[in-house]
């Protein structure tokens, strides 16, 4: 949350928010680059790049503004209530992309959590959902974050069939 809400505060501030990420990861842009000093960020860093702007646009698109209100209780570790939209008035979801019961530990990864609409019904997993957990999964073995077996056993509890 807390995360999100500096994301909105840059974005009211008209930094653009692959700048602020980059603020954030301490990447100093360089102003003269060729194409042979283009160099890929470290896996940590697209993981986080990548949580971070889906969740600031899931954040966006649930009906959340940058208002100082808003700013300030998430600056705060809390999500207010959603103001506009079809969800307006009700509690966003956090939810998990890869079960912490599939594998103990990522429920304190920040790149397994998600800003959500809120449920009516027990949340079934759609065909997107399964292949960003799979490839949430092979980016933290890239990243050395989980070993190998780990990620084979979450991609292949994650293919299973649902009931």
């Amino acid at each position: 949350m807390r995360a999100i809400g500096l994301m909105a505060e840059a974005d009211n501030l008209g930094v653009e928010i692959p700048t602020a990420i980059d603020r954030a990861l301490g990447i100093k842009p360089k102003f003269f680059k060729n194409d042979a000093e283009h160099e890929e960020p470290p896996a940590r860093d697209k993981i986080i790049r990548a949580c971070l702007s889906g969740n600031y646009e899931n954040f966006l698109k649930l009906g959340y503004i940058g208002d100082p209100l808003t700013i300030d209780a998430m600056k705060h570790g809390e999500l207010p209530t959603i103001p506009t939209g079809p969800c307006a008035g009700s509690q966003p979801e956090i939810a998990f992309l890869i079960d912490p019961a599939i594998s103990p530990g990522l429920e304190n990864v920040i790149a397994n959590l998600e800003i959500r609409p809120p449920q009516t019904q027990p949340h079934k997993r759609t065909d997107i959902e399964v292949a960003a957990a799979k490839l949430l999964a092979r980016d933290l073995t890239e990243a050395r974050i989980i070993e190998d077996r780990v990620r084979d056993r979450i991609i292949a509890e994650l293919s299973k069939p649902a009931p």
